[in-house]
């Protein structure tokens, strides 16, 4: 049939009994679902289509943040990034955040990766711009734009230190068009310091057999959360081996 299903069971007692997700409160984040029509009421930018299916969820203030892409069909722009607030009680009204998606070589799965920074900073990858977005007190900025879109991946190692880590394509493999399906590559790191600015570019492992870097699952990952003083990449080609480097982090005061 072509059909996924979710089953989740929790628990309110400390894992003494689970209980059906019938029996609790469950809803829809609001904002996630659309009009029949697929029109926001008073926005005209296109109609909707689907959400991407990467949703990603991050700790901010006393509850959370949820953020998601929406494709719509537009010359110009095609995918809008959303997120929307849980304080603790309720749900806050949904936002768009303000990022232009660009067209990038690569749409490797997963599109979104977020990490949150002491409840009080989102840090946000998105397949389909380059560089980092960031938030702080309810303002979205653009940082780091040599991060390239769909094989760059966040981490904090601790606490305090972001991390971003990409799979930067080097000549040789194969190619569909402009984009590199699979290529040697060399991971290069980007550390943010304590005072908000980012180090620069630091190559620090380097593969010489190609690896997968297409529309599916890219080759390698990097986890969102790592000890204090090293972040581990790992790789494979697909076929005969994986590899991990660990790579060392200066701790942030």
């Amino acid at each position: 049939m072509n059909r996924t299903c979710i089953h989740l069971r929790y628990s309110d007692d400390d894992g003494r009994n689970w209980l059906p997700l019938e029996l609790g409160k469950v809803g829809r984040v609001p904002g996630s679902l659309w009009p029949a029509d697929g029109r926001l009421p008073g926005d005209d930018f296109g109609t909707y289509t689907k959400a991407d299916p990467d949703p990603r969820i991050v700790a901010l203030g006393d509850g959370l943040a949820c953020l998601w892409h929406n494709r719509r069909v537009k010359s110009g722009q095609h995918v809008d990034l959303h997120m929307v607030r849980y304080d603790g009680q309720r749900w806050l009204t949904p936002e768009i955040v303000p990022y232009t998606s660009e067209k990038t070589q690569l749409h490797s799965l997963p599109r979104l990766h977020a990490i949150g920074l002491g409840g009080k900073e989102i840090f946000v990858l998105t397949a389909y711009a380059n560089g980092v977005l960031h938030y702080r007190d309810g303002q979205w900025t653009r940082q780091l734009p040599e991060a390239p879109a769909s094989v760059s991946r966040l981490c904090l190692a601790g606490e305090k230190t972001v991390v971003v880590i990409a799979a930067i394509p080097q000549p040789g493999g194969t190619t569909r068009g402009t984009a590199r399906l699979t290529a040697p590559v060399v991971f290069r790191m980007w550390q943010r310091g304590p005072d908000g600015r980012w180090s620069q570019p630091r190559d620090v492992a380097r593969e010489d057999e190609p690896i997968p870097l297409d529309e599916t699952w890219a080759g390698f990952q990097v986890p969102r959360f790592s000890p204090p003083n090293f972040v581990p990449i790992i790789w494979a080609n697909g076929s005969d081996w994986v590899k991990v480097v660990r790579v060392p982090v200066v701790q942030s005061p």
